[in-house]
């Protein structure tokens, strides 16, 4: 089976270069399934990477929206 959070953070950890045990307790699960199956929150990142979440989010998804062989879509929502 697979592990969905530490495949997605794989991924990010190839865009922002940081540990993909930290990235992993990030990636949150939305209560409404409206809002897909995983969230990644950028808030958490902001101060540390001295940039705006949705920068962030911008950067994720630009490398991800190309590579990602496991996810089906990707949106950015506010800083998520």
């Amino acid at each position: 089976m697979i592990n969905f959070k530490y495949e997605i953070s794989k991924l990010i950890n190839e865009t922002l270069d940081e540990p993909i045990k930290e990235l992993e307790q990030y990636i949150e699960i939305p209560k409404d399934k409206l809002n897909g199956d995983y969230a990644f929150a950028c808030f958490r990142l902001a101060k540390t990477l001295k940039q705006s979440p949705n920068i962030i989010a911008k950067q994720i998804y630009d490398k991800i929206n190309k590579t990602a062989e496991i996810i089906d879509d990707i949106q950015i929502i506010g800083g998520y």
